[in-house]
């Protein structure tokens, strides 16, 4: 189980993006268990190695497994291609609203993981 520290972290750094980040889909997928390395043998041999993990910071529905269960989502695209996303109630501790960000998605990863953290600290 992924611990606050952890969150806290991510969230920093989720906030600090202007855009989306292979690195931080990384970083999340490892936290939360997500992160996969595939090796692809030919004539026994191993030839080749590929990571799989979800796109979190690009893509909305990567960013909605971050929600935890029983927690609605809602988000928001604005004309410049920013976002802003709410995490709530419906059996969720609290609700966030974060305010405009560079992506929808990243708002989304960013009001997940509070909304995570507000769950760890109940």
């Amino acid at each position: 189980m992924i611990n606050s520290t952890d969150i806290e972290s991510l969230t920093a750094k989720l906030e600090g993006a202007t855009k989306p980040s292979k690195a931080l889909d990384k970083s999340i997928a490892k936290a939360f268990g997500t992160f996969e390395i595939r090796r692809e043998f030919c004539g026994g041999m191993e030839a080749d190695e590929w990571e799989f993990y979800p796109n979190y910071t690009a893509s909305l529905d990567a960013a909605m497994r971050l929600v935890p269960e029983g927690c609605e989502a809602y988000v928001t695209r604005i004309r410049s291609g920013r976002g802003k996303a709410f995490v709530g109630p419906n059996g969720c501790q609290n609700e966030f609203l974060i305010p405009i960000h560079a992506t929808p998605a990243l708002a989304l990863c960013i009001a997940a993981l509070k909304a995570r953290l507000a769950q760890e600290a109940a």
